[in-house]
């Protein structure tokens, strides 16, 4: 072989090879013969070539090491610089973003008293965006403007009772919609086809499961969707990395901290704990979740960084090994990201888990929680973490409101100072909110200490963008902060707006009452949100005792007369001896629809709108009417305000009737139950409901008004002031903007411009009591007299 192998030189001129030219000349590859044959480079590769290869690699070497180095081991890129009497940390992250990192190895790693990505010291500036509170056409311009504001990572939760609604099935609707999959039309003809979708909230990559079931057998089909403008996806185009709160638990003063309703249906359960039948459910729901995030994982290419455990458990910490079955949950699915866990100061030593590193949520710099940042020290607490990076997982930068209560407002200088000083002793911080947006629907949440208090609908948070999205003094105090923090590094884009592109339910008979969420509707999953209806029969008056069994507010009525309302303080009512009259009568009740002078104003050409007389009152009485002779129908509206996200009391939040009721001292029996959830499809039954009644003059509830407002251009943002109306929920286009209620603090609803349409839309008000006579479209939101945060 040696000899074979032993080149020979090629005739002078090198016009070809001959019988003894090497075998790399034939096979094609450039040896280090003088001459070349035909189709070989010349001049480089002839004599005199070898020293022009040596300083071409040398260069290449060099270019090489300069790329290894600028990505591995660059320079420190932290600097410090006198600011006044402050050293400000300037920070070199220009290109650490997602859409240019390459080359990921290891993720995000705490150690030596900060964090590194790829072995670059690296600071987590974030902004905390619920994609559940913003109309998804507006995803990307809420996290532009996060970008524009000088952060650099986005936080969010997501929410498990949006994602199984009903148990076991998991679907993608409304903001959480799935776009058009197609499918084999032969293996899908003539199937009964059940769909799962994970409702995964655009999570990117969704998966469909079909069960095609024949005479004979059964398939299961998966699907990998692409959702290109996902919410997790927009961050990562928009320069953002992201931090992912899946819960199970999320607390965010939404409905039971983001647990489904449907857990409560079991007597014994024990939310939050190792409890079979809740740790069981959580398996199912991350089965289906995490193999959607996993591939969204910086180490797989996507923006997550970093996975919280739970959510502030240590307020709650009814099990100790409640914190490492999460954790075992979340690392046997794949998560391969760096573990965190979230508590205020009071709960941080109960809260954290080996394995993840502990981070801080607060508003006000307390002396304890200075020492923690200062030197990672804190009472009880796991000496491990002494010497990690400091993180604030939430700087709360506003507050929620409670209805009755006042609007909160926290001091923007004061922020400001905070986030200053916070930055300023090497910690990481992370805005919370950095826009809120609205709790839509039925969704809020509630707090239950001393006395019930149920979240407004909205959550504008006094954050850094209202809740429409536009932009506040802190904003711009922020900015000019990061700007100092970030040297001239700032996102140049724009924020803007992108261009728009069955029946009533049947009762049910119970001999006892029946709590909201063991009513069997929803393919047994129970009602969830909304009001329930109670009906019984009474043979005449006294006292209604509710014995404290009424969650959250009930309306009493005897025939059709309103007697009164019953809730956590009012516990009795008078009820009449003698006739109780029904309602009658007929008349067409016109509502006006008025506009102000508008910035964003739905249309210019709606300043003149008002319903015409085709807009009638669909009273709920229609279907409910009792003609027994001698006796008189009992009916309580019972409303669910709002299930508790925080505390102790998750375990106890069933709402409805949650046991007897009683007249004088007999418990009331045999009621007949409708579910009134006022989800889409009852909506849409209202639509196909007929006649819909004429109300006398003085309208009263509960009652449905049904209107159609007319828009000629380009739709907007708005907001709907109900004055005059006392309490209930609005749609529009079969949207649920939320609740309003004359108590406040709150006197606007925030109307998306993308919920809008050009041409006609429909608005539907559900009133419980008193009607008002028209409704204002204004510029700005009044969210109530303020109290600010101390």
């Amino acid at each position: 072989m040696a000899a074979e192998r032993q080149a020979r030189p090629p005739p002078m001129g090198g016009a070809g090879l001959g019988n003894g030219a090497p075998m790399v000349g034939e096979a094609g590859v450039l040896g280090n013969q003088a001459g070349a044959g035909p189709g070989l480079l010349p001049g480089m590769w002839t004599c005199g070539g070898r020293r022009r290869r040596r300083v071409l690699g040398a260069v290449l070497l060099v270019l090489l090491a300069a790329v290894v180095v600028r990505r591995y081991y660059p320079c420190l890129p932290v600097v410090s610089e006198a600011c006044g009497d402050d050293v400000v940390q300037r920070l070199n992250l220009t290109d650490l973003v997602p859409m240019r990192l390459r080359g990921r190895i290891l993720g995000l790693q705490a150690k030596d008293s900060q964090f590194f990505l790829e072995q670059r010291p690296f600071r987590i500036l974030g902004g905390s965006v619920h994609y559940f509170r913003v109309p998804r056409e507006y995803w990307k311009d809420r996290l532009i403007k996060m970008k524009a504001c000088g952060l650099n990572t986005l936080t969010t939760y997501v929410p498990w009772n949006l994602h199984e609604e009903v148990r076991g099935t998991f679907d993608f609707s409304g903001n959480l919609d799935l776009q058009y999959v197609s499918g084999d039309p032969n293996i899908m003809e003539n199937k009964l086809i059940k769909i799962q979708i994970l409702r995964c909230e655009n999570l990117f990559l969704a998966v469909l499961t079909c069960h095609l079931w024949d005479s004979h057998a059964v398939w299961c089909l998966t699907f990998l969707f692409l959702l290109f403008r996902a919410f997790i996806k927009i961050a990562e185009e928009v320069g953002l990395w992201v931090i992912l709160r899946p819960g199970p638990y999320i607390c965010s003063e939404w409905d039971l901290g983001g647990l489904p309703s449907w857990l409560l249906q079991d007597p014994e359960m024990q939310l939050r704990t190792t409890y079979r039948g809740f740790t069981e459910a959580v398996d199912n729901y991350f089965d289906h979740l995490m193999p959607q995030v996993v591939p969204l994982q910086y180490k797989y290419g996507g923006p997550i960084i970093a996975v919280q455990v739970e959510n502030e458990y240590g307020s709650y910490a009814q099990d100790p090994s409640y914190m490492t079955y999460i954790k075992m949950a979340l690392l046997s699915r794949k998560i391969v990201e760096l573990l965190m866990t979230s508590d205020n100061h009071e709960g941080l030593a109960s809260g954290i888990v080996e394995g993840a590193l502990a981070t801080l949520n607060f508003q006000k710099l307390d002396p304890a929680i200075l020492v923690f940042l200062n030197t990672g020290q804190f009472l009880c607490f796991d000496h491990k973490q002494y010497s990690m990076p400091k993180m604030v997982m939430e700087y709360w930068t506003g507050w929620f409101d409670s209805w009755g209560e006042l609007h909160h407002v926290f001091d923007a200088d004061g922020m400001v100072q905070t986030v200053g000083k916070v930055l300023k002793m090497g910690a990481s911080i992370n805005l919370y909110m950095f826009h809120g947006g609205t709790n839509f629907g039925f969704l809020n949440g509630a707090q239950h200490f001393q006395e019930y208090k149920p979240t407004i609908t909205s959550y504008d948070y006094d954050a850094v963008l209202t809740e429409s999205g536009d932009y506040t003094s802190k904003f711009f105090k922020l900015r000019q902060l990061f700007t100092e923090m970030l040297g001239n590094y700032m996102y140049a884009g724009e924020a803007s707006l992108p261009p728009l592109s069955a029946g009533w339910c049947h009762p049910f008979m119970s001999e006892h009452p029946v709590n909201m969420e063991n009513v069997p509707v929803n393919d047994g999953n129970g009602q969830a949100f909304g009001y329930t209806l109670y009906e019984t029969v009474i043979p005449g008056g006294g006292t209604l005792y509710s014995h404290d069994h009424v969650r959250d507010r009930a309306q009493v009525f005897v025939n059709t007369q309103y007697i009164g309302h019953l809730d956590y303080n009012t516990q009795q009512l008078a009820i009449p001896n003698g006739q109780i009259a029904k309602l009658g009568g007929a008349a067409i009740y016109e509502l006006h629809v008025a506009h102000r002078a508008l910035k964003r104003t739905v249309s210019a050409a709606m300043s003149s709108l008002e319903v015409n007389s085709s807009v009638f009152l669909a009273s709920i009485w229609l279907v409910l009417y009792c003609d027994l002779q001698g006796y008189r129908q009992l009916r309580l509206i019972v409303e669910n305000c709002g299930r508790v996200n925080y505390g102790e009391h998750l375990n106890d939040q069933r709402k409805g009737l949650i046991g007897d009721i009683s007249l004088n001292k007999t418990s009331l029996r045999n009621f007949k139950i409708y579910s009134l959830d006022m989800k889409p499809s009852f909506m849409e039954s209202l639509r196909g409901f007929t006649p819909w009644s004429a109300v006398p003059d003085s309208a009263v509830g509960p009652a449905f008004f049904r209107g159609t407002l007319q828009v000629q251009h380009l739709p907007q943002d708005t907001f709907l002031k109900l004055e005059g109306w006392e309490k209930g929920v609005v749609f529009v286009n079969g949207q649920n903007l939320g609740r309003y209620w004359k108590i406040g603090p709150q006197e606007t609803l925030y109307l998306p411009g993308t919920w809008l349409q050009e041409g006609y839309n429909e608005i539907v008000i559900f009133e419980e009591r008193a009607a008002g006579r028209i409704i204002q479209s204004t510029d700005l939101p009044f969210l109530g007299k303020i109290q600010y945060v101390s």
